[in-house]
């Protein structure tokens, strides 16, 4: 006999070791694209969006300012009733 038993489960044995470093490598190409594209997206959306502590901030002094803005507007509203 050309091969014997042992040789043969040598064969497949190894043929199934090669599909599964194969298989490995692809998947382990695929988490590292994933993961670049998750990275991107983060830096992304830092750059468009604000933090909480940020927009509180802004509406803070947003609110200030409408307050001397309606103040204003109460002065202004007084005198034409004098």
């Amino acid at each position: 006999m050309l091969f014997d038993l042992n040789n043969l489960w040598s064969t497949v044995l190894s043929l199934l070791a090669a599909l599964t470093v194969l298989w490995v490598r692809a998947t382990k190409t695929e988490i590292n694209d994933i993961r670049n594209i998750l990275y991107k997206t983060r830096e992304e959306s830092a750059r468009e969006y604000v933090t909480r502590e940020d927009l509180k901030s802004h509406n803070a002094e947003l609110n200030k300012r409408l307050d001397r803005l309606e103040e204003k507007i109460d002065t202004i509203v007084i005198r034409f009733k004098e």
